[in-house]
């Protein structure tokens, strides 16, 4: 019997150094549409944020979704693109660990109707670099001097400047800010494409110890939008795209991680008004609420997220959350344990469900869900901290100093950011990455303050 050992994975260099035509292949095909050809990745150019005139400089409109909205645009007219990329088949990272010499970053132009790029962000220099202020899913670790590790020495890493990737089944919010010709007309074109390889340039020439080794580059997922100058009608939608819920639902989700509390709200109601029977968008909204410190707020939500989904255990888990916050604590250690019952192994479940025990002082019961928690995790930070508190209150001094050190040897340690922010201050290019919400300014002013979005929407958006 012959068996297939063939490891596809992520690695295109070894196959391409190799001459590997066929492994480089298959892992081409990996990259883009994953074990089930279903696809890893998804981008949506979702949205056309539009600046007002200088009349009414305040007033900005979001255009949304882009392809199910009447709309129009002006020569001269500055717009911010809202680009989704969603983390929809892998089931890990996007990029996974030791991400600080992968490279996968978003390449965006902006096309006149002849193919002439009017701006680029994500374009490679001619000695193969990145562009630096490219919006990429990498990290950049620091050592004592505040200086960068390019070249993966992990024994001098001080600190993390950013550390920037896309969690599994999640969404991140791209934004690029761009100005129209004044003589533009005719058609435009937006192209967002999330591109990948395996090593940055640095690295690979290091390794190779060449002047300039050229890497296959893999176009992991792309979208394209084409729009006239004037009047924009609705389009019909390709037969990839995700429907106009999931479309609010991952640009909701995006705006919850970027911290846009009040924007992701809209959204996810959004996903409920297209989609009434769809239980995580209630659920999402209370997400939201709760992050807010709106607790009250999300109660009715979770209520109707039960209604519809009796039992979820997600939704238990952040009612429970709510009840805590409440001080009902018989009723969230119900919710907890129910959400335990059906995931055992939750480390969210076991740590909440270990403090509330916590805060009502049944120490034994909190360390019983906290050494439970360490059996899945022996490195949980919090277990370590907790634990040391709690045995010491139990008595078991020896085993209280033993998680104490562990908890010191493992937990940031806050003077640590200084280094941080020194190689941001050296590097504006790439310190707007560490701000969970920033744009891309591709106009020539990137001084310039955006206004703040008011989230009007056109009337008759969307289908």
């Amino acid at each position: 019997m012959l068996m297939s050992h063939r490891w596809t994975g992520g690695n295109t260099l070894i196959p391409a150094y190799y001459n590997y035509v066929e492994q480089s292949d298959k892992v081409t095909t990996f990259l883009k549409n994953g074990p089930d050809d279903k696809g890893v990745l998804n981008v949506d150019i979702f949205g056309l944020e539009k600046e007002g005139s200088a009349a009414t400089p305040k007033d900005e409109v979001l255009v949304a979704p882009l392809g199910l909205t009447s709309f129009s645009l002006a020569a001269g007219e500055t717009l911010v693109a809202d680009v989704v990329i969603q983390n929809k088949g892998i089931g890990h990272s996007f990029i996974p660990e030791q991400r600080d010499f992968f490279e996968a970053w978003v390449d965006f132009t902006v096309k006149d109707g002849t193919g002439k790029i009017l701006t680029e962000s994500g374009f490679l220099q001619p000695d193969g670099n990145l562009d630096p202020s490219a919006h990429s899913f990498t990290n950049r670790l620091v050592n004592v001097k505040g200086e960068l590790n390019g070249l993966h020495e992990i024994w001098h890493n001080r600190v993390m400047a950013y550390n920037n990737t896309i969690q599994s089944g999640r969404s991140q919010l791209v934004r690029y800010r761009f100005r129209l010709p004044k003589n533009i007309s005719g058609q435009i074109s937006l192209t967002a494409t999330v591109k990948y390889r395996r090593f940055n340039q640095r690295f690979a020439d290091f390794v190779m110890d060449q002047k300039h080794y050229p890497e296959p580059i893999v176009d992991i997922a792309t979208e394209t939008r084409t729009f006239v100058i004037g009047a924009n009608a609705p389009t019909a939608s390709g037969s990839k795209e995700n429907p106009e819920w999931m479309r609010w639902n991952n640009y909701g989700i995006s705006l919850l991680d970027a911290l846009q509390y009040e924007a992701a709200v809209h959204a996810f109601e959004r996903v409920a008004a297209l989609r009434p029977d769809y239980a995580d968008a209630y659920t999402n909204m209370a997400i939201v609420e709760i992050a807010w410190e709106r607790y009250n707020d999300a109660r009715p939500n979770l209520t109707k997220a039960l209604v519809l989904l009796p039992g979820d255990p997600r939704t238990l888990y952040y009612r429970a959350l709510v009840e805590r916050n409440a001080s009902e604590m018989k009723d969230a250690i119900a919710d907890f344990e129910a959400v335990l019952t059906k995931y055992p192994r939750s480390k969210d479940g076991l740590r909440e469900l270990g403090f509330s025990y916590f805060q009502q002082h049944d120490y034994g019961a909190a360390r019983t869900e906290y050494e439970r928690l360490q059996a899945i995790d022996p490195d949980d930070l919090a277990a370590h901290y907790s634990l040391a508190i709690i045995y010491r209150r139990l008595g078991e001094k020896q085993k209280s100093l033993i998680e104490s050190a562990k908890f010191a040897d493992q937990k940031d340690d806050p003077p640590a950011s200084v280094y941080a922010l020194e190689f941001l201050r050296k590097h504006p290019e790439v310190a707007a990455e560490s701000v969970a919400w920033h744009i891309h300014d591709l106009t020539g002013d990137p001084g310039k303050k955006p206004a703040k979005i008011e989230y009007q929407y056109i009337p008759g958006a969307g289908r």
